[in-house]
């Protein structure tokens, strides 16, 4: 990860994911950042398995909900991921169900420019 991201950084913005989780009434919590590679990767976290983290710890643009909410350049909620295109016939289906995750939003990060720099995402059971 770049160097700016510092420990005092992922703690306040799990502090951040900890208001989210509350306001949206939502089960897990993470914010992603775009690396030099311009992949999304895990910075903070609430809740989410290991296991989970292990497998989402890098994602491609276009790649499960937060990386097809960058490629698309928007908010994007899927209601059910067992129902949704973006999982059918993928290993990720297994992952999200596993664990007991049911519903994602995914919301970009822009800088000042407009650019996204990253993805803010609830999870709900």
């Amino acid at each position: 990860m770049e160097a700016w991201v510092t420990p005092n950084l992922v703690e306040s913005l799990a502090g951040v994911i900890d208001v989210a989780i509350a306001l949206a009434n939502a089960d897990f919590g993470n914010i992603q950042l775009r690396d030099s590679e311009g992949r999304l990767r895990i910075i903070a976290q609430r809740n989410l398995p290991d296991w989970w983290l292990a497998y989402w710890e890098s994602v491609a643009e276009g790649k499960g909900v937060c990386g097809t909410a960058l490629a698309e350049s928007r908010p994007l909620f899927i209601p059910d991921v067992a129902q949704s295109p973006i999982f059918a016939d993928q290993a990720s289906l297994e992952i999200q169900q596993r664990a007991g995750i049911r519903a994602v939003f995914s919301i970009p990060i822009r800088d000042k420019g407009g650019e996204c720099i990253g993805m803010f995402s609830t999870h709900y059971r």
